[in-house]
């Protein structure tokens, strides 16, 4: 069911509620649900909202560890491709 129905029927159903009706028929007890059903499905949407931005999260640190080891690893090579030329310029001398 799409969400504008959702909302249509739990409107419908506040609006009844509102009526004033003094004992809930079975047209109110089905609002009722509907409206614990929008109310669940929006805790799940959040709940997941939640857990996709920590994975976002946790996936930038990953990425960014990566990053500083690989800088790392390009400079230490660097240091010992100089080191190298160091020594050649060295034993020609």
């Amino acid at each position: 069911m799409n969400l504008k129905k959702l909302i249509v029927v739990s409107l419908f159903s506040t609006a009844l509620m509102l009526m004033g009706c003094e004992k809930e028929g079975p047209m109110e007890d089905a609002g009722g649900k509907v409206d614990n059903v929008i109310e669940k499905t929006g805790e799940t949407v959040e709940e997941a909202e939640e857990k996709m931005d920590s994975a976002i999260e946790k996936a930038g640190d990953t990425m960014e560890e990566a990053k500083e080891k690989m800088d790392s690893a390009i400079e230490k090579a660097g240091d010992t491709v100089e080191d190298a030329g160091d020594k050649i310029k060295d034993t020609t001398n």
